[in-house]
This record gives C-alpha cells, structure tokens and sequence, in this order.
C-alpha cells in the first residue's frame, strides 16, 4: 500500500511516470526492467535497500514504517508520501 500510495501522489499530483512495485508480487525480470528505466527508485523502509542493490545511485528512502494502513489512499499514509512528493516538487524532483 505505501509504494502505491507514493506512485499515485506522483503520477496523479505532480504528474510524473511513477509505478508501484511489490517483491511479494512482482519478478526479478520486472524488477530489473523497472528499476533500469526509472530516474530513482523510491523504497518505504530502509531495509528494501538492500533489494536494489545494483541500482543504489537511484535509490531514494520514505521511511514510514511497516504498513498498517491497508488502504492506499488513508488519509494518514497519503498525507505523509504527498508531503515528500510536494518537497521534492519543489526541488525540480531533484532528490
């Protein structure tokens, strides 16, 4: 829920290619095809990392914690991704 809640805040209020990725979901092939098309590479909790360790010089880190929202537009969860996407909105996506 936390990588779609970032993805939506992205693609829909500041209009940027952003797509969710889950590793209970997705493959390894998805995995490396995303993460080599994208910018940055944002994870919800510092220990993903360590999944995306060939990409590092993308990687970007929203720490919220381990998900207890459920819901990726909880009023809670989106207030806090729409906050860092709002700063980085400000910075040019400039991380």
């Amino acid at each position: 829920m936390r990588s779609v809640s970032m993805a939506y805040t992205l693609k829909y209020d500041h209009h940027q290619d952003a797509i969710a990725f889950s590793h209970g979901r997705n493959g390894d092939d998805a995995k490396k095809m995303l993460a080599d098309w994208a910018d940055y590479i944002v994870v919800m909790q510092p220990q993903f990392a360590e999944r995306f360790k060939p990409w590092q010089a993308k990687l970007r880190c929203v720490d919220v914690g381990d998900d207890r929202w459920m819901n990726p537009l909880h009023p809670e969860l989106y207030k806090i991704v729409a906050e860092v996407a709002q700063d980085w909105s400000k910075r040019g996506f400039e991380i």
